[in-house]
C-alpha cells in the first residue's frame, strides 16, 4: 500500500492560506472590529464582535477571500415593522465611516470602500494599500448569551432567524480533537478537491464541512492509524454511499443538515449540480482506491495528482519531495504554519497545526 505520508504532508502545506492574505485577514478585520466597537452610528452590546466563518475555524485554504464578523447589536433593533431592512440600512450607514477611521498621522485616507447588502449581512469590499479584501458583517442579536443560538436578519424572508455559528465552531473543534486533529485538514483537502474537480456547479464550502461532520459523528471516517489517502477515500466512500440512492433512484436533492439547528443548509442545491458533484465523487473514489492499492510509487502519485492537481502551474500534490522535508518527517513530527511552511519545530510567530504520525511509505 502507498501511504505517501511525505507527499500528503507537502500537499497539505501547499494548500494552506497564503501568508500575505493571512496578514490581511488579521489586520483589516481587527481594525473594522475596533471601529464598530467605537462608533456611535450603530448600538452594539458586549462583547461587540466575534470572528466567524471558515477563517475563524481554520478551514480556509489558499487565497483567503473574505472573513466573517458577527456584530452584536442592541435587541431593540428587532422591534417594529421592517426591522430587518432597517438594521441592514443602519449597518450600511455605520460602515460608511470606516475609511476615515483608517487615516494615517497626516490625516490621509488611503482606502476605498464598497458596501453590498446581502441576505444576512453587509459585505465590506475594501481596497487598502492596493490590496483588496472582503468582510461580511452579520448583525446579530444575543437573547440567551453568545453560547446559545443568535438571531440574525434574513432579507429574503423579511424576518429574524436563528443561527449558531459560534456553537458550530465549538463543535468542530471538539470533533477535530476527538479525531486526532485530522478533521480540519480533511476539510481543507475536500475544499481543494472541489476547487480542482469542479470549475462550475460547485457546492458551497459550508455544505462540504457539514458532510464531513456527519461522517465523523457517524464514525464512518477511517481516522486512527490510517494514512491521509485512506482517510480521504473513506470520506468519498461515505458520501457516495450516503447519497447513492438519491442519485440513482430519485429526482430529488439530498438534505444537508446544519450540525447545530438541523435545518437544510443546501436548499439552493439543484439536481443538475448534485448530479455533477456525485459524478466527480464516483470518479475520484475509483482513482483513490487505485492509488492506495498501486504498488508503483510514481503511478500512485499520478493517480493522486488526478484528484488534487489542475491546470495551474503550481503542483499542489508534489511529484517529488525535497530531502530537507524527508528528514523532518523521519523524526515523526512536523508542523504546518498558517503561511504553509513545513517545519520540524512549532513556529512561534504563526498559528500552526501538527501533522499526526502515520505509517511510512510502503507499510501495510
Amino acid at each position: 500500500m502507498n501511504s505517501l505520508i511525505d507527499h500528503f504532508t507537502k500537499f497539505l502545506s501547499n494548500i494552506q492560506p497564503d501568508g500575505k492574505r493571512v496578514e490581511l485577514a488579521t489586520d483589516i478585520p481587527d481594525k473594522l472590529r475596533e471601529y464598530l466597537k467605537d462608533t456611535d452610528k450603530i448600538k452594539t452590546v458586549d462583547p461587540h464582535t466575534r470572528l466567524s466563518g471558515s477563517y475563524s475555524r481554520y478551514t480556509t485554504i489558499k487565497e483567503i477571500k473574505d472573513v466573517d464578523i458577527l456584530l452584536f447589536i442592541n435587541e431593540e433593533y428587532k422591534n417594529g415593522e421592517d426591522s430587518v431592512k432597517k438594521v441592514i440600512n443602519e449597518l450600511v450607514n455605520a460602515l460608511g465611516g470606516f475609511p476615515k477611521y483608517l487615516k494615517d498621522e497626516s490625516g490621509k485616507v488611503n482606502a476605498d470602500l464598497a458596501l453590498k447588502r446581502q441576505r444576512r449581512s453587509v459585505q465590506v469590499h475594501i481596497t487598502l494599500d492596493e490590496q483588496d479584501f472582503d468582510i461580511d458583517v452579520v448583525p446579530s442579536i444575543v437573547e440567551d448569551g453568545i453560547e446559545k443560538p443568535l438571531l440574525v436578519p434574513d432579507r429574503d424572508l423579511s424576518k429574524w432567524v436563528l443561527s449558531d455559528p459560534l456553537g458550530y465552531s465549538k463543535l468542530l473543534s471538539k470533533i477535530n480533537k476527538e479525531n486526532v486533529n485530522k478533521v480540519v485538514p480533511l476539510i481543507k483537502m475536500f475544499k481543494h478537491w472541489r476547487d480542482v474537480q469542479m470549475k462550475r456547479k460547485r457546492p458551497k464550502s459550508y455544505w462540504l464541512e457539514c458532510m464531513i461532520v456527519k461522517a465523523a459523528n457517524e464514525e464512518k471516517l477511517n481516522i486512527k492509524d490510517a494514512s491521509w489517502g485512506e482517510l480521504f477515500l473513506s470520506l468519498l466512500s461515505f458520501i457516495y454511499n450516503d447519497f447513492h440512492d438519491k442519485w440513482k433512484n430519485s429526482k430529488e436533492v439530498p438534505l444537508i443538515k446544519d450540525p447545530m439547528l438541523a435545518n437544510n443548509v443546501a436548499k439552493s442545491w439543484t439536481r443538475d449540480e448534485f448530479e455533477s458533484f456525485m459524478k466527480h465523487v464516483e470518479e475520484s473514489k475509483r482513482n483513490a482506491e487505485k492509488a492506495i492499492n498501486e504498488k508503483d510509487e510514481d503511478e500512485s502519485i499520478r493517480l493522486w495528482q488526478s484528484l488534487f492537481n489542475d491546470d495551474d502551474e503550481k503542483e499542489y500534490f508534489p511529484s517529488k519531495i525535497e530531502e530537507t522535508l524527508k528528514n523532518a518527517l523521519v523524526g515523526g513530527v512536523s508542523f504546518v504554519s498558517s503561511s504553509g511552511k513545513v517545519t520540524s519545530t512549532k513556529p512561534q510567530s504563526e498559528k500552526s497545526w501538527q501533522s499526526p504520525s502515520h505509517r511510512n511509505y510502503g507499510d501495510s
